[in-house]
C-alpha cells in the first residue's frame, strides 16, 4: 500500500495560520496515496478542529512532543554527536538550544517508532513528507533508512537568521529524497549554502486557495466612514516588524489629520503587550483594530467583502508569505519589504516594494503611489494569481510528483 506520512508543526491540533498552508493539499495528496497518515509533532490544543478528511486520511498525535526530563536525557544520548560538533562549530552562547535541539531530534526519533508498529508500516512503500525543515525531519535520519522528503519555508530555512543545527542540517540532506523551498529565494540560499546537495533542491510554491468568487469591492460602502483601510495579517513576532509598521502609520496619520484612517491587524504573539502600547499612542483619526488569531475561512471573508486599500506586511524576513498571495486572489494591493521571496510574488512595476531600512518618507510615498493606481490594477492582481499561485492547480501537480517516487 503507498502511503505518506505527513508531519505539520501543529495541524490539525490547533494553530492558525498552519491550516491556510495545509489543508488545501490533503484532498490531492489523498488522491495520489491509498493511506495519508497526518501526525504533528505539536499539540496547541488538545482538541482537533473539525474539517472533513477523505476517506483514506487519518489523524495521529503518536509523533507529538511531550517532554519530560526523561524524554529530554534520552533524546539526548541518542544524539550527542551531533551536540558535540555544534558546540564545536557553534557559539557557545547557543548552548542550550544546541542541547535542546539535538534532545527534540532523539525525541522525535523515539516516537517515529512507536507510529511505525502502530501502523504496520512497510517502510519501502511509505513516505515521509515534514512540512517544516526542522528537528523532526532530522529525527527520520536516526535508524532505519526511511524515505524522506520536506518542504522549506521563511524560520526553518535561514540559518544566518534563526537558530537551526549546521550538524543536523548537513546530515539530514545526505538522507532526503527532495528538498523544497517555498520560494527561488530559498532554492538559491540553500544550494549556495549545499552546492553537493543542490540536485534534491528544488522550487515547489505553495499557492493558495479562493474560497470566494468575487474581487474585493473598489468602491466602499457609502456608509463606511473612512477614506483609508488598511489591513495587516502576521504573527505578532520581532521578524514580522508589525511594530515598525505600526509606528510608521502613527507618523503617517500624524502627517495626514484630514485623513480618517482605519487598520485593522489579524494575528496574535510575543509582541501582543508591546503593540498594544504603541497603539495607545495613535491620534484621533488612526482607528487601530487588533483582532488577535482568526480562522483562515474569517481571513478569507474579510479579504472578499471589506473594503481594503491596502494590506501591509513590514517583514525583515519571510519565505513566500500565504498572506500576499492570498490578498492578490482578491486583487487588493499589497506594500512589503523586499525580503525573502516577496519580490517573486508580483512584479515590481505592478506593485514597488520597500527596502528592509526604509525612511517614513520611503513608506509615504510608496504607499500613495501603489493607492493612486486606480480600480485596473486589481483584475492585474487577480489574473498574476490565477496564473502563478493558484494551489488547486500548484498542489495537485506537487502531490502526483511525490507519489511518482514510488513504482
Amino acid at each position: 500500500m503507498k502511503t505518506l506520512v505527513l508531519i505539520p508543526e501543529s495541524f490539525p491540533f490547533g494553530g492558525v495560520t498552519e491550516v491556510s498552508f495545509l489543508y488545501p493539499e490533503i484532498k490531492y495528496l489523498a488522491k495520489y496515496f491509498e493511506r495519508v497518515i497526518i501526525a504533528p509533532k505539536i499539540e496547541v490544543c488538545p482538541t482537533q478542529y473539525s474539517f472533513t478528511y477523505p476517506p483514506n486520511v487519518e489523524i495521529s498525535d503518536l509523533l507529538i512532543i511531550r517532554p519530560t526530563l526523561i524524554t529530554k536525557i534520552s533524546g539526548l544520548f541518542k544524539t550527542l554527536k551531533g551536540v558535540f560538533y555544534d558546540i564545536a562549530h557553534m557559539p557557545l552562547k547557543d548552548l542550550r538550544r544546541i542541547i535542546a535541539y539535538s534532545s527534540y531530534v532523539g525525541i522525535s526519533r523515539h516516537n517515529l517508532d512507536i507510529l511505525i508498529k502502530t501502523y504496520h508500516l512497510d517502510l519501502d512503500r511509505t513516505l515521509f513528507y515534514t512540512f517544516w525543515f526542522d528537528f523532526t525531519t532530522a529525527g527520520l535520519i536516526l535508524g532505519k533508512n526511511l524515505n524522506i522528503i520536506t518542504r522549506t519555508h521563511g524560520h526553518d530555512l535561514y540559518e544566518n537568521i534563526y537558530f537551526l543545527s549546521s550538524y543536523w542540517r548537513r546530515e539530514t540532506f545526505k538522507r532526503l529524497k527532495g528538498c523544497y523551498p517555498v520560494s527561488t529565494a530559498g532554492v538559491e540560499y540553500l544550494r549556495s549554502r549545499y552546492p553537493e546537495f543542490k540536485d534534491i533542491i528544488s522550487l515547489r510554491k505553495l499557492g493558495t486557495v479562493k474560497p470566494y468568487e468575487r474581487l474585493n469591492p473598489y468602491k466602499k460602502e457609502l456608509s463606511d466612514p473612512y477614506d483609508l483601510t488598511l489591513l495587516s495579517i502576521a504573527r505578532l513576532s520581532p521578524e514580522k516588524g508589525v511594530d515598525r509598521q505600526l509606528k510608521l502609520l502613527i507618523e503617517y496619520a500624524l502627517h495626514h489629520p484630514d485623513l480618517s484612517i482605519r487598520y485593522i491587524h489579524i494575528g496574535d504573539g510575543l509582541l501582543k503587550k508591546e503593540i498594544q502600547e504603541i497603539s495607545s499612542s495613535a491620534p484621533d483619526n488612526l482607528h487601530i483594530e487588533l483582532r488577535g488569531a482568526v480562522s483562515n475561512g474569517e481571513v478569507h471573508e474579510l479579504l472578499a467583502t471589506l473594503h481594503i486599500d491596502l494590506l501591509l506586511l513590514l517583514s525583515h524576513s519571510e519565505g513566500l508569505p500565504i498572506s500576499l498571495c492570498e490578498a492578490i486572489s482578491y486583487g487588493i494591493p499589497y506594500l512589503a519589504t523586499d525580503v525573502g521571496g516577496i519580490s517573486e510574488i508580483v512584479p515590481q512595476e505592478l506593485l514597488p516594494l520597500l527596502p528592509d531600512d526604509m525612511t517614513y518618507t520611503q513608506f509615504s510615498d510608496t504607499m500613495e503611489r501603489i493607492l493612486s493606481s486606480g480600480p485596473e490594477l486589481r483584475p492585474k492582481l487577480f489574473k498574476h494569481w490565477q496564473e502563478n499561485f493558484c494551489a488547486d492547480t500548484l498542489r495537485k501537480e506537487f502531490a502526483k510528483e511525490i507519489s511518482g517516487m514510488f513504482s
